[in-house]
């Protein structure tokens, strides 16, 4: 590689500091037959080539994020078949004992004395009454329930007299069954409410 000078404030043929052209002197460098400059050792930036991977890495994304939504309202609107739980027939045979009552929304209890009282049901669908209070019925007979399984009514029958249905209700209270009748015997504006238990 040769350098020349083309202009010079001083001796045109000397060069300053051998190698380097400094202060205010101007060099021309020729590249002559078989002499190359080596090229830059920084790798040019291929901008079109990181276009093209980019488009390609976000087409895929988009692909993977499309699989995954498409799997998501499959999964969300498959329906699930809930097969329908048998109950299991109610069965109140037993004696049952008062454990609360109330008339129009009054609190019983305490005024009067259920602790003899009695109601006593057997399989066979008959009822046993034992010292009689105001109850649904006033004399022995058969009952029925409206439906063995989800019973919502109790349907008492005294001898000689007209089928009495009053609301039934059957819950679980801390463990233990309950039997809750709502009722008006003879006048229709008073309501009772018995809570009972077995024993």
């Amino acid at each position: 590689m040769k350098a020349k000078h083309a202009e010079s404030r001083t001796d045109p043929g000397v060069l300053v500091n051998k190698s380097r052209v400094m202060g205010d002197y101007q060099a021309r460098f020729y590249e002559g037959l078989g002499v190359k400059f080596p090229r830059s050792t920084r790798q040019i930036l291929n901008v079109s080539f990181l276009l093209d991977n980019m488009k390609k890495i976000f087409k895929q994304k988009q692909r993977c994020l499309l699989i995954a939504l498409i799997a998501l309202i499959w999964t969300s609107c498959k329906v699930d078949r809930v097969l329908p739980v048998n109950e299991s027939v109610k069965d109140i045979s037993g004696s049952w004992k008062v454990l609360k009552a109330s008339r129009n929304g009054t609190d019983l209890t305490p005024l009067v004395d259920f602790s003899q009282f009695r109601v006593k049901f057997d399989a066979e669908g008959n009822y046993t009454l034992v010292n009689d209070l105001p109850f649904v019925v006033n004399k022995n007979g058969k009952f029925k329930l409206d439906d063995p399984n989800y019973p919502f009514k109790i349907v008492f029958t005294a001898t000689g007299a007209q089928p009495l249905t009053t609301a039934f209700n059957y819950p679980v209270v801390g463990g233990a069954r309950q039997l809750n009748l709502t009722f008006s015997p003879g006048c229709s504006l008073n309501t009772y409410v018995y809570t009972l238990v077995k024993e």
